[in-house]
């Protein structure tokens, strides 16, 4: 059953293809008040030239007025609209960025390596996580908050802080999250890793491109 948020972005999606399809191209407008902030923040994340998100932006919703993408849109699995485009525009980020690999300079001194370094693996943690939230939100924010350094019982209480939890809930989330995000192959992690060596490999990237110093 479809939520009733995605029942009115159908509704909005289907209102704004009618429009563009009929020649009014400002109806794209109604999008661009809602979602352009968010999706500028969205392109900075993954973008390796920050200076070049207006520019991707600028692309992405030019390809929105020729209508497809958004008369396609029918909220299929409860995607609201916000995250059927932006998942459209984050494999447009991932294409500008694989067409202009990092390479590092070796003569740039250690402290500008060690930050570009940094900055990659960041970008390619945030794109690794954003694919897995696709698959499964729940080992996307368990590895996030494994990488910002929780340990299982600091994100057993914070899953559970808006619930009653006494010792024992704590306990038992503590014991469920660690066998959940270490379990082989079907873990948390062992899903991450994969989707992050596949995007090092779409880079055409080695693991020790993500070591830092």
């Amino acid at each position: 059953m479809l939520k009733d948020k995605v029942k009115n972005d159908i509704v909005l999606a289907q209102s704004i293809c009618k429009a563009l399809r009929s020649g009014n191209k400002e109806s794209i407008e109604k999008l661009y008040y809602l979602y352009h902030r968010f999706f500028i923040s969205f392109t900075r994340k993954l973008l390796y030239e920050m200076n070049k998100a207006e520019d991707v932006l600028s692309e992405f919703w030019a390809e929105l007025l020729n209508a497809k993408a958004i008369c396609a849109y029918e909220g299929k699995h409860n995607a609201s609209l916000r995250g059927y485009l932006t998942k459209i525009l984050k494999w447009r980020i991932i294409d500008k960025n694989r067409k202009k690999k990092i390479v590092t300079t070796p003569n740039l001194p250690p402290e500008s390596e060690n930050r570009t370094k940094k900055e990659r693996q960041r970008r390619l943690i945030n794109e690794s996580l954003l694919t897995l939230g696709e698959i499964s939100q729940r080992d996307a924010d368990l590895v996030r908050m494994k990488y910002e350094g929780l340990t299982y019982k600091e994100m057993a209480e914070q899953e559970l802080t808006d619930k009653a939890s006494d010792r024992q809930a704590v306990e038992r989330r503590t014991d469920a999250i660690k066998k959940q995000f270490t379990r082989p192959q079907t873990g948390s992690m062992a899903r991450f890793s994969l989707i992050l060596n596949r995007v090092m490999a779409g880079y055409g990237w080695e693991p020790a491109d993500l070591r830092t110093y």
